[in-house]
This record gives structure tokens, sequence and C-alpha cells, in this order.
């Protein structure tokens, strides 16, 4: 898949409103709930491109300094929402023993 900005997207980028629809618009087909179809770039986008960044990276820390929370024009990120095997939110379900798993996040205590 091919999608291009023009400048950076995200914290402290240029957030011009065209690439941010770009880049929100990816990332909601790649299953993030919490991002809106629009060109205003807010705290909740960050958040959603650093978990984006987290997952590609392989990271369980969201705040872990290599999650900057921007895209930028040739950067890794912008190349990671281009791939056809970009990480992708799912929220996981619930689980049982027969299942063989318990997703302990959600189960009701």
């Amino acid at each position: 898949m091919t999608i291009s900005i023009h400048a950076s997207v995200g914290l402290h980028g240029d957030n011009e409103p065209d690439d941010v629809l770009v880049v929100k618009s990816r990332l909601l087909e790649l299953g993030f709930p919490f991002v809106t179809a629009d060109s205003v770039m807010g705290p909740l986008t960050i958040k959603a491109i650093r978990l984006f960044q987290a997952a590609k990276n392989g990271l369980n820390d969201v705040n872990d300094p290599r999650n900057d929370g921007r895209v930028d024009v040739n950067g890794d990120t912008i190349k990671w929402l281009q791939a056809v095997n970009a990480p992708r939110w799912q929220r996981m379900p619930v689980g049982s023993p027969e299942e063989g798993f318990i997703n302990d996040n959600i189960i009701d205590r």
C-alpha cells in the first residue's frame, strides 16, 4: 500500500491537514479505533502513532523513547504504515480455560 505525506505528522511535526488525514485514515484501516478520520492533530492521534510504533518496534512500553509519536516523510514509521503486514490493533477476547487462554486484562473479577 502506498500512502504519501509531504511533511511530518505527529508530535512536533508540521501537521499539515492533508497529511494528518492520510496518517489517521491509515491508522483507522489498521484498527486503531480511537482516532477519527479528520485532519485535526491531537493527543489521541499522537498516542495512536506511539502505540503503532511500539508494535512495529516489538516493544511493550509505549513510552519508550523509540516511540517518538511522529511520522516522518522518509522515516521508518511511514514505511511500516505502508507495509502490507503493518501491525494492526485488535482487541483480544476474554478467552476461557476451554479455549486455552484467559485475557486477564478484560476478564470480569
